[in-house]
């Protein structure tokens, strides 16, 4: 999906949730550090939902 193309956005918030982004670079989820309010739809809370919904694995 187009949400998986977005670069990981923290958001404005200042929290310190590791949440999931899909990587199209390299092709795979990997964790990034999201502030808790905002950011953009490329943001997963299991690696599992995030690979599940970018790559249909």
């Amino acid at each position: 999906t187009e949400y998986c193309e977005a670069k990981p956005e923290p958001g404005p918030c200042r929290a310190s949730l590791r949440h999931w982004y899909y990587n199209r670079e390299t092709g795979s989820c990997e964790t990034f550090m999201y502030g808790g309010c905002r950011g953009n739809k490329n943001n997963y809370l299991t690696k599992e939902s995030c690979m599940q919904t970018c790559t249909g694995e």
